[in-house]
């Protein structure tokens, strides 16, 4: 078995690496990753979404803002959260490195809704207002 197993009332997070951002949509899956993030793990089947986290580097051309949602597919059509922005908040020391979070509080997932199984993966689409970025995504929920 890998990545970490959630206990039940316990909090997880699901993570992807090194993910390049632009001022065009990104589609992310955000699953287990034991090679970059030893206590990732795959989506549960019902649980809470808590938020998404992104720790941003090599933060190039400006960008203020990002916009993002969750979806259920790789395609990103089948969205479960509405669209958000957040700031994008630079290092203190280091311009270049930052981040952004938005608190998504969605409960009890269903993976059957829209005809689509989301158990193990869901899908961050996100783009920068302007310049460019390397991403790492965190996915908070708890099961």
């Amino acid at each position: 078995m890998s990545g970490y197993s959630a206990i039940p009332g316990r909090p997880g997070f699901s993570y992807a690496n090194a993910v390049s951002l632009t001022a065009v949509y990104s589609i992310i899956p955000v699953t287990v990753d034991v090679a970059n993030s030893p206590l990732s793990s795959a989506v549960p089947g019902y649980c809470s979404l808590e938020d998404v986290t992104f720790s941003l580097s090599a933060i190039a051309g400006g960008p203020a803002t990002m916009t993002f949602y969750l979806a259920r597919d790789a395609a990103g059509d089948y969205p479960i959260t509405p669209e958000g922005n957040s700031v994008i908040v630079l290092g203190d020391t280091t311009a270049t490195l930052g981040g952004a979070a938005i608190i998504i509080d969605r409960k009890h997932l269903n993976p059957q809704e829209a005809g689509v199984d989301v158990a193990g993966s869901l899908y961050v689409v996100a783009k920068l207002a302007a310049g460019t970025a390397t991403a790492n995504v965190y996915l908070n929920w708890t099961a």
